[in-house]
């Protein structure tokens, strides 16, 4: 709040800097594609060192001394800028929370009833990022395929779920989905959750396609690295 404008990594950031100390390096931390983010209450006592961040930061440097390193790898990039053009809010009375159950013949949902009232808003570059850059890395390590995507805005676990399905289909044993990265463009809520409604939906700035564009491109510049190898 105003009394406190620090800016803090909050539980990630404590557990990075633990991990940093007992094993060295630097701890890199990216959301992927977002559930409920919020951590439980028992994560967030302590602070600032949370609970949370220990169990987090504990559980990455076992799995980190199981795994075998290499000192040889070749990265494979591809990254393109797309213009997704102006927005397609489609603001109509029902998704913003107009429950249109009241009112006579000349209630608001009554005539929009007819009237299809529909504030389908066109919003340029000055109101919201809409040329984001997509990034897709490769690389191989003792034959294991993996791959990192960036994707400019916050995925939805389904929208996460389809390009990992993807990926798997192509050959990749596993997929890293960087959201919130190089751009930012609200939320990407695939066609069943834009649907019900909810934040969610409404700040997926490109109408119900909003997140089948942003798999669409994150694909493209897969392939693109695909066809480097």
């Amino acid at each position: 709040g105003p009394e406190n404008m620090k800016t803090s990594g909050d539980i990630a950031g404590v557990a990075s800097i633990t991990i940093e100390r007992m094993i060295g390096g630097v701890a890199l931390f990216a959301n992927a594609d977002a559930g409920d983010i919020d951590p439980s209450d028992e994560s967030c006592r302590g602070a600032p060192n949370f609970s949370g961040s220990t169990v987090i930061a504990q559980k990455v440097i076992e799995t980190r001394t199981s795994i075998p390193t290499t000192t040889s790898i070749d990265f494979h990039v591809a990254s393109k800028v797309v213009d997704f053009g102006p927005t397609n809010l489609n603001l109509t009375l029902e998704r913003l929370g107009t429950d249109c159950k009241h009112g006579g013949e000349l209630d608001i949902c009554a005539i929009c009833k007819i009237l299809k009232c529909d504030a389908n808003i066109h919003l340029g570059g000055d109101w919201v990022e809409n040329t984001p850059r997509f990034t897709a890395i490769h690389w191989n390590v003792n034959g294991v395929q993996s791959l990192m995507v960036t994707l400019p805005g916050e995925p939805l676990l389904d929208l996460g779920y389809e390009i990992r399905n993807d990926t798997l289909k192509l050959g990749y044993n596993t997929t890293y989905l960087f959201g919130y990265s190089q751009d930012h463009m609200g939320y990407f809520a695939p066609p069943a959750d834009y649907n019900l409604g909810g934040y969610e939906g409404l700040l997926s700035s490109w109408g119900e396609e909003t997140a089948e564009i942003v798999r669409s491109h994150a694909l493209d510049v897969i392939h693109q690295v695909l066809a480097e190898l």
